[in-house]
Parts: structure tokens; C-alpha cells; sequence
């Protein structure tokens, strides 16, 4: 898939509707951005199942995946992750869960950089 900043109009994804209506800050205020500039990149899209975006505020960058099923079993698994230790900065590891919103169906997760 090509990069893109055009997000995809998909009712099966309530999180991508909320950011494509109010914008990401809005649509998770946990996140506090306030009223900076959000870049939005489209890295990933199947119809009707998930979503994934990179976000730029910024210096930050973070990934934003969107889902139509409850992501809380992939929530649960990144906070079991870094309990473990493995959301650090260094050795294996694995990006850390910022937030997320069950209702929304999203995770943001904490930018990896390096090879994927």
C-alpha cells in the first residue's frame, strides 16, 4: 500500500469515523496533543477489519491501530509485554501501549524505531 494522509470512510471502523470527523486529539484526549498539528500517515488498511497510522506531533511519532473487533485482548497483551520488561530501550522489544480506547476500538502504541 502506498502512504497516504487520506484516511479511508469504513463504518466498520468507529475509531478511524471519530479521527476522520474530530481529528485524533479530539478523539483520544488522553492522549493531550491540545492543538498541535497531527500528521496523520495511512500504513495499512483492510476493508471492514483494521486500520494502522503513523502519527507525527511534532518531535513524536506514534502508531495508531484501528480495529473493528475489541482490541482488549491485544491491550492486555502489550501491558503483559512491558510488565515483562520488554517495552524498554533495549535488547528485544516491543512498542509500549500509550492508550487506548475500547470503545473506538483503538490502540496507540509507542514509535519502534529501526528495522520492522
Amino acid at each position: 500500500m502506498r502512504l497516504t494522509s487520506t484516511l479511508p470512510d469504513d463504518p466498520a471502523l468507529p475509531g478511524l469515523a471519530a479521527i476522520r470527523t474530530v481529528g485524533l486529539a479530539s478523539a483520544i484526549p488522553a492522549l493531550g496533543l491540545g492543538d498541535g498539528r497531527v500528521e496523520l500517515l495511512l500504513y495499512g488498511y483492510t476493508a471492514g477489519d483494521r486500520a494502522t497510522l503513523e502519527a507525527r506531533v511534532g518531535r513524536h511519532r506514534f502508531a495508531v491501530k484501528v480495529y473493528a473487533d475489541d482490541p482488549a485482548p491485544e491491550a492486555a497483551l502489550y501491558r503483559a509485554l512491558e510488565a515483562a520488561g520488554l517495552a524498554g530501550h533495549s535488547g528485544a522489544r516491543v512498542p509500549p501501549l500509550l492508550t487506548w480506547e475500547r470503545d473506538l476500538r483503538v490502540l496507540i502504541l509507542g514509535w519502534l524505531k529501526g528495522p520492522t
